[in-house]
């Protein structure tokens, strides 16, 4: 009985890994002309107005990811400036409650990345150039990713890819062996005329 059970837990663990998690990305575009409308601001900063300094912490929600920057805390205030989310200090975090994020791709305008710039968690960090295009790629797992802003780092846009380990993204048909040997879930084995759940070729699913 003991090895019949093993053998049902390894069967099981099989059936699971096969699953594949609902998979959705976020995009955060700051390029729009629009783009203080993120977080209610009355228009962009430039040399003659201050209307899109971030002079206090703001959050916004796109599609179940929540966007909080806060103030620089510096001399240059944090600010959405012509085409681009300028930072000069303070934190963004990228949050998705009860979910995955797996990768965060920021959009650099221009090279203006502050190089002492630390990610919680850390992850893994690289470099990917696209063209004439810069962009910071972190990967791991976590629900919240927080970025701590040393010196000037600009965005054109964030795309956030979160999964949710509530959902299933597909149910796959597949082709089995009928004359394979079934099992309950007590790792017993049963014939085809069992009723409930069962196991066969690493698959559960309900024999009607």
């Amino acid at each position: 009985m003991t090895k019949i059970l093993r053998y049902a837990f390894v069967v099981a663990l099989a059936a699971v890994s096969t699953l594949t998690y609902a998979q959705k990305e976020v995009k955060f575009d700051f390029v729009p002309n629009d783009n203080y409308t993120l977080f209610g601001l009355s228009g962009q900063s430039s040399q003659e107005s201050n209307a899109g300094d971030i002079t206090e912490t703001k959050s916004a929600d796109i599609d179940g990811v929540t966007i909080t920057v806060s103030p620089s805390g510096v001399k240059n205030p944090n600010r959405f400036w012509k085409s681009s989310l300028r930072l000069y200090g303070g934190t963004l975090s990228l949050k998705a409650t009860g979910k995955k994020i797996t990768n965060i791709r920021y959009a650099i305008n221009f090279k203006n990345w502050g190089s002492a710039n630390t990610f919680a968690p850390e992850g893994t960090v690289t470099d990917v150039t696209e063209g004439t295009y810069k962009f910071k790629n972190w990967a791991g797992e976590a629900e919240e990713v927080v970025l701590k802003v040393a010196k000037n780092t600009q965005f054109r846009s964030i795309v956030v890819t979160y999964v949710d380990p509530a959902g299933i993204e597909t149910v796959e048909t597949i082709s089995v062996n009928e004359n394979a040997p079934m099992y309950n879930l007590a790792g017993q084995l049963v014939n085809k005329n069992f009723k409930g759940v069962v196991i066969q070729n690493g698959k559960k699913f309900i024999n009607k």
